[in-house]
């Protein structure tokens, strides 16, 4: 599976799974995206 960034949104994001070998969509997931103006950890 591939993950790929389809669209942002304001508060998140659309993303959709690819088969590795055919290529043929398997589906898409809306990631929630954190609030601005919060930093990331660092790692």
């Amino acid at each position: 599976m591939r993950e790929r960034l389809l669209l942002t949104l304001p508060r998140s994001d659309l993303l959709e799974y690819r088969c590795t070998v055919c290529g043929e969509s398997c589906g898409t997931r809306e990631a929630p995206r954190p609030p601005p103006g919060r930093a990331r950890p660092p790692e």
